[in-house]
């Protein structure tokens, strides 16, 4: 179950909006290479928006498989103090998947909750929580047969110390090694209201994100296209690794892609991509 936890470390950086607010961000943004990039300074009220799409599998024959899209929306809830407090709703989150034979597919009836605390100084993680329920329904070919399944997944997750994602300041051709946090963290997935349960658990282990490296660069998404600072990290003995494209005029990263690994398997479990749809924030 490490492995699976290292994702938890990424999902601070979904930093998103409300779509009330929401301003479109296509456009051209701050060239890094002429300034070295500082940590943000981020209000309440100051909001992004990403869309997602997130593949999970359980082994290698994906006897259990599924795969997430949509937007993830998060926005600042509380700046006081020395933490920001971060929350966040799933819109328009649509799954398809598969449990053993069973094919799946969702309801419009999903709720995604996401509550993240963030150190100030340098946006490190102190704890991440993520809750999942929806109902999905099985489908036999084109036939979508009238039998809701109700799907509950947790995560709560703390770091000790805070777990840095960023390496601030960024500026061109920066590398070196973070800090590994020990994290503690519960989880579960049940159906049918928690009656029947698939997987549940707790453990503790240090992180193995570490390694990174920084390059000025572009990047183009539907959104835009921006100027930024790509920090690719990679877990120590190979394997993991993600990729954060961070502009500093949207004060977050525009794209995200990682892939993690399962060391028994050596292939992939999880691969997620997140791309930048808009924000209200301005530096």
């Amino acid at each position: 179950m490490k492995t699976k936890l290292i994702g938890i470390i990424i999902c601070m950086l979904l930093i998103a909006t409300t779509l009330v607010s929401a301003v479109n961000v296509n456009q051209k943004n701050i060239t890094p290479t002429l300034f070295d990039a500082d940590v943000p300074i981020w209000e309440v009220g100051d909001s992004w928006t990403y869309d997602i799409n997130k593949t999970i599998r359980s082994d290698l024959n994906e006897t259990m498989k599924y795969v997430l899209t949509g937007d993830i929306i998060l926005s600042v809830k509380d700046d006081t103090g020395d933490y920001y407090i971060l929350e966040g709703v799933g819109e328009s989150i649509s799954i398809l998947g598969n449990i053993g034979k069973l094919n799946l597919r969702s309801s419009r009836i999903i709720t995604v909750n996401i509550e993240m605390v963030v150190k100030k100084a340098d946006l490190a993680i102190s704890s991440y929580n993520f809750m999942f329920k929806g109902i999905v329904f099985i489908v036999l070919g084109p036939i979508i047969l009238p039998f809701p399944i109700q799907l509950h997944e947790w995560r709560d997750s703390t770091f000790t110390p805070d777990q840095p994602v960023l390496p601030f300041p960024l500026f061109d051709g920066k590398n070196g090694t973070l800090i590994s946090a020990l994290i503690d963290e519960e989880w579960g997935l049940t159906m049918f209201w928690d009656l029947i349960s698939i997987d549940t658990g707790d453990v503790s282990w240090h992180s193995t994100f570490n390694d990174y490296t920084c390059t000025a660069t572009e990047v183009t998404i539907p959104s835009g296209t921006y100027d930024v600072y790509k920090v690719s990290d990679y877990a120590q003995g190979g394997g993991n690794h993600i990729d954060l494209y961070y502009n500093a005029t949207v004060g977050n990263v525009v794209e995200i892609y990682f892939k993690m690994y399962n060391g028994d398997w050596h292939d992939w479990w999880l691969i997620q991509k997140l791309r930048l749809k808009s924000t209200t924030y301005t530096p």
